[in-house]
């Protein structure tokens, strides 16, 4: 767990923009592992607070969770169909 705060804070110093493939990948399944984690903790805080069903919002925050990883790793591929990390936009982020 130690490693993978560490690899989280690195991304987030660096730009991830320009991360290789491999860094890439790494980084995603950190955070695909944290996003799983989190949708654990917040499942059970809703089944608890407000009787909701758990395996239901577990499902919804998995997904959700599946769909940012896949939206990292393949970056380069919704960049080139949708323009998301254009040079216009990376220029007000340190």
């Amino acid at each position: 767990m130690r490693n993978m705060d560490k690899s989280l804070k690195e991304i987030m110093r660096t730009k991830w923009v320009y991360l290789n493939d491999e860094e890439l990948k790494y980084y995603s399944l950190g955070i695909f592992i944290e996003c799983i984690c989190l949708s654990v903790i917040i499942s059970l805080l809703l089944k608890l607070l407000f009787k909701s069903d758990f395996m239901l919002s577990m499902t919804g925050f998995t997904i959700v969770g599946t769909m940012f990883t896949i939206l990292i790793y393949k970056r380069d591929f919704f960049d080139e169909k949708f323009q998301l990390f254009s040079s216009d936009l990376m220029q007000g982020t340190n």
